[in-house]
């Protein structure tokens, strides 16, 4: 989980080449053994804060810019190396695969995907019948004629980001197709609760029935860091360590 206050992250080893001193994001709070990466102006921040592009390493030291609208006059220095720290999935069979960050305290062998929790379908979207869409011609754009509703949608971290499309074939069948145009296996029916793709959702039907074209997009959006962190690179008294990039 994200983290609250200095984490006594252990090291094995010298520390890896390359430990730099990064200035601290406007607003932004560093703790020190936390995950960390930099924006696009090359200013240090979270894992886990919007605009990272890229994970650099552990955090020397706890620095606080929180409240503050500039960059901080002073340096956190991040290293590389190897560190003992619970991986999320580590096993035995898995030394020597990529590693990744959800946040500034959490590391997982797991590719982090969507996790948007109820992204907003939207109804007669013309996205899929737009030049260089994955989904170009699948369908006719515009309104729907049939006036069904969702339910709640949820994205688990195996979804895609990006645009999920909701294509009917007949009132109460339709399809769903990922964000890189392929079709999911399973076949929707309204009024049955849909699991695949890592999306969750229910369409009930409503008093004017779905005709085939009709259509809705799911917009999943990210709320995990993609960030690859390191390699996990063996186990410390049966805690994972991990290669941070760079060594």
């Amino acid at each position: 989980m994200a983290l609250t206050a200095f984490n006594p992250l252990q090291r094995r080893g010298p520390l890896g080449p390359g430990s730099y001193g990064y200035q601290v994001a406007a607003g932004e709070q560093i703790w020190g053994g936390g995950i960390v990466g930099l924006n696009a102006a090359g200013t240090l921040q979270r894992a886990q804060t919007a605009g990272t592009v890229v994970l650099v390493g552990i955090a020397e030291r706890d620095y606080s810019n929180v409240g503050v609208a500039t960059v901080s006059p002073d340096w956190v220095v991040v290293n590389r190396g190897f560190w003992v720290m619970p991986v999320a999935g580590a096993t035995a069979a898995l030394i020597d695969q990529p590693v990744y960050a959800t946040d500034d305290g959490t590391a997982t062998m797991s590719v982090p995907g969507g996790g948007a929790a109820n992204p907003t379908p939207v109804a007669g979207n013309a996205q899929f019948a737009t030049a260089g869409s994955p989904f170009l011609g699948l369908g006719a754009a515009g309104a729907n004629t049939g006036n069904g509703t969702f339910g709640a949608v949820t994205a688990a971290e195996t979804a895609q980001t990006g645009s999920y499309l909701v294509l009917f074939s007949a009132a109460t069948v339709f399809a769903v197709y990922k964000p890189d145009g392929t079709k999911l296996n399973t076949a929707g029916a309204t009024g049955t609760a849909y699991r695949d793709g890592g999306l969750q959702f229910t369409i009930t039907a409503g008093g004017t029935a779905f005709v085939s074209g009709d259509s809705f997009i799911i917009p999943v959006a990210s709320n995990t860091s993609p960030f690859l962190l390191g390699t996990l690179s063996g186990f410390d008294k049966g805690t994972p360590c991990v290669r941070i990039k760079g060594t």
